[in-house]
């Protein structure tokens, strides 16, 4: 069994034997997959974004109806698309609300259809993530559909702002200040869909910014010896998310089966070894068991 233990040796041993999993079991290998019981046990994200299943179905969904012929005069109504996928993160309910989706949205329209789903005991929304409602007691449909209208409407001027400095951290501060229901959070997982599209793949900070969420830096608190409850600020924990990807860069790191990390698999990755760490030493059990073949 692999040594993951809070270090950076320990997330080096992770994200290898994370992705090792992946690849065997896209081999079509007999399970398990690994040797280590909580790798066996609980869910955790790919080490590679664009691997996840709901990022896959992102592209096919909802990047693949734009970029494949793109063109930048329809780059507000991809951000938008983008907005309504990832406030819900459930792919079904995207593909529910075909009949408003684009250029058609109608958020009267779309509350409707996906109360007719809840009402018949539909999942609507992920458990992966929970965007909050901001201390309103209002149905999460209404507050996520009225997010998605104001999101069509700012698209247009929200395009020509994040254009004007093409970073992974202006675009995701312009979402979080400007759209409903977007904290920094969700904001950051929108841009990071809109980084493998004509609109962010070409963005600078690729390999040098990331949204530092909690878990990371819980993590980053794991690898450093420090409390696990100690503030980061953004600027310390990129430089520390830094050092991880120059250190992944050196011989040895990572395995031959590894891609090269950018600082999005750094940041999440060391989310989810907080969430291994927290199993290891007893601090609670994960909500997402992993359904074994």
């Amino acid at each position: 069994m692999c040594d993951i233990a809070a270090s950076m040796d320990g997330f080096f041993a992770y994200i290898n034997e994370r992705h090792r999993i992946y690849l065997r079991k896209q081999r079509g290998d007999p399970w398990p997959w690994t040797t280590d019981p909580i790798l066996q046990t609980y869910r955790f994200t790919n080490v590679y974004r664009p691997l996840d299943r709901v990022t896959v179905d992102y592209r096919r969904l909802v990047a693949g109806r734009y970029c494949n012929s793109w063109e930048k005069s329809r780059a507000a109504e991809l951000l938008a698309e983008t907005v309504a996928f990832r406030l819900f993160n459930w792919p079904a309910t995207y593909r529910r609300l075909k009949p408003v989706r684009g250029s058609r949205w109608d958020g009267d329209k779309a509350k409707r259809i996906l109360r007719g789903y809840q009402d018949a005991g539909e999942k609507i929304v992920t458990g992966a993530y929970i965007v909050s409602n901001l201390g309103s007691k209002r149905p999460k449909i209404e507050l996520l559909c009225e997010a998605i209208t104001a999101a069509h409407e700012m698209a247009p001027g929200l395009i020509k702002m994040i254009r004007a400095n093409r970073t992974l951290q202006n675009a995701t501060a312009v979402i979080a200040e400007h759209v409903p229901m977007c904290a920094a959070f969700s904001a950051y997982e929108v841009v990071s869909d809109l980084r493998w599209t004509p609109l962010l793949n070409k963005a600078p900070d690729i390999m040098f910014w990331a949204n530092p969420g909690p878990g990371a830096v819980r993590g980053l608190n794991r690898i450093h010896g420090r409390s696990l409850n100690a503030g980061l600020s953004d600027w310390q924990a990129n430089e520390e998310m830094a050092d991880l990807l120059k250190e992944s860069q050196r011989p040895g790191r990572l395995g031959k089966h590894m891609m090269p990390l950018e600082m999005r698999d750094v940041e999440h990755s060391l989310c989810e070894l907080d969430k291994y760490l927290r199993v290891k030493g007893g601090e609670g059990r994960l909500r997402s068991k992993y359904c074994r073949p």
